[in-house]
């Protein structure tokens, strides 16, 4: 069972270790740039969700690229009697997995905001617990869409058929 879901076990562990360093760096930002703000203002609310999120981006989507990428790059390798298969079969993949990162981080991005804004609005919880709060609801929710995604588009089961 473990061969027969390999790849995307191997997506998720990307999705984990990309999310868990994001996970801490956007924590460690978040409180650094509301300390140094000291405005209790809904605006700066606004402003101390906008960096919880993009200092989160700035890591996870560079960091899951580089690792689904030394992940994936070996299996696609043009030794197939005819050429272009393995660059077609990528090349759909690629497609697929830029389709679901694409939805899932719509989803990780509302539910991100909304629930970091909504602790710091109206709570008096430090900011930095506040970002992982969000952090980790909104994780949750997108790997579900990823897992799911990755399922219904068959994203490691696609075959391209040798003529």
């Amino acid at each position: 069972m473990l061969k027969k879901h390999k790849d995307i076990l191997v997506l998720n562990r990307d999705l984990l270790i990309s999310g868990t360093v994001a996970f801490f760096v956007s924590a460690m930002a978040t409180q650094l740039y509301a300390e140094h703000t000291n405005n209790n203002s809904n605006t700066n609310d606004v402003a101390v969700s906008i960096v919880s999120i993009s200092s989160g981006y700035f890591v996870s989507i560079p960091l899951f690229t580089i690792l689904f990428y030394f992940d994936n790059r070996g299996k696609y390798e043009d030794s197939s009697p005819v050429k272009n298969t393995n660059h077609r079969i990528m090349s759909l993949m690629i497609r697929k997995i830029l389709a679901i990162r694409s939805v899932s981080e719509l989803v990780y991005l509302f539910t991100r905001f909304v629930v970091v804004y909504n602790i710091l609005l109206l709570t008096t919880i430090e900011p930095y617990i506040a970002s992982m709060i969000s952090s980790l609801s909104a994780s949750a929710l997108s790997y579900i869409v990823v897992n799911l995604s990755a399922r219904n588009l068959k994203l490691f089961g696609s075959k391209i058929k040798h003529h």
